[in-house]
């Protein structure tokens, strides 16, 4: 029987200025699933996503993997859930590959030769073996795409947190990024407008508008209603109906 990795129960949230965010969020997710988190700028997303590792904390129940979320299970629990920024240089703050790597399982206070050994399996895992000794700022878009990745993984967290996993990236490094993504076994929530990349990655959909989850449903589903993908400015019709012009005109 699948654990339950994320349970929220009536979730709310106000910005400092009073402004309403979150209003009464209620999510499960199991073990092993992909989630497509999907809405409007503004909608509530990223507000919810940062609830589950403690970045923010509203009114409501938070459990990850069990665990309740409190001051207590905090450390614990931002071991579980690992997020991978939208930028890159957001993570990647250390002299080199292996000092990012190694970051979070030193403060774990893992022992010097697990760090090495993890830290080693893991750059092999997203192909960056042998990059121990650069410094991730001289690296490639995509190479630092991949070493962010590592630096959670790394930790072995229970979820994986993606923020539009494949932005920036040219068509070669998105698939290669999207392949590497699509082989982890983790419990995955992967927030993004590119509806080609969810329907690749993610078998179930969470729609939020206005702090509130409106839609839970599954990929199939979710493909065919063409009102619910426009009401949440997620219809990508003109650029389909551009690529048919084009292909159509005379030459």
């Amino acid at each position: 029987m699948s654990q339950n990795v994320v349970e929220i129960a009536d979730l709310y949230y106000k910005y400092p200025d009073g402004t309403p965010a979150l209003n009464g969020i209620n999510l499960t997710i199991k073990e092993g699933e992909s989630i497509a988190i999907v809405g409007h700028n503004g909608a509530g997303k990223s507000t919810m996503l940062k609830h589950l590792n403690g970045i923010l904390i509203g009114h409501g129940k938070i459990h990850i993997a069990g665990l309740p979320l409190n001051k207590k299970n905090l450390r614990t629990i931002r071991n579980y859930v690992g997020m991978v920024f939208q930028n890159p240089d957001d993570q990647l703050f250390c002299p080199t590959v292996y000092d990012d790597v190694a970051f979070g399982l030193i403060n774990m206070e893992m022992e010097e030769q697990e760090i090495r050994k993890r830290v080693k399996k893991t750059l092999e895992h997203v192909g960056l073996q042998g990059f121990e000794k650069r410094a991730a700022h001289h690296l490639s878009f995509g190479q630092k795409k991949r070493v962010a990745l590592a630096t959670i993984l790394s930790m072995l967290p229970k979820l994986l947190v993606f923020d539009e996993p494949t932005s920036n990236l040219d068509p070669r490094n998105e698939k290669a990024f999207l392949d590497l993504v699509k082989s982890l076994p983790s419990t995955k929530i992967i927030v993004s407008h590119d509806l080609p990349i969810l329907f690749q990655l993610c078998e179930r959909f969470i729609v939020i508008s206005g702090g509130k989850i409106v839609e839970d449903t599954t990929r199939d589903n979710f493909i065919v209603n063409k009102k619910l993908i426009k009401e949440h400015g997620l219809d990508y019709e003109f650029k389909c109906a551009y690529c048919e012009h084009f292909h159509n005109s005379p030459t």
